[in-house]
């Protein structure tokens, strides 16, 4: 696994809409896309980049001393 384009732009999309489903609709692609490039793209450095709530509300965690 390694760090992409896409994957990276995911990241932003999520970033930058606040939820998946709203970043999905932006890309035009389904939610359980980005949701599964988002867990791959946290895995491979090792950090969570979003906490996730129940009510789906994404907010970002500490990345490289960057926070929302």
């Amino acid at each position: 696994m390694f760090i992409n384009q896409q994957r990276l732009g995911y990241f932003h999309a999520v970033y930058t809409h606040g939820k998946i489903c709203k970043a999905a609709d932006y890309l035009n692609t389904d939610a359980s896309v980005i949701t599964r490039q988002i867990k791959l793209l946290e895995g491979y450095i090792g950090h969570k980049l979003f906490e996730r709530s129940q009510r789906g509300r994404k907010n970002l965690t500490l990345l490289f001393g960057i926070c929302k």
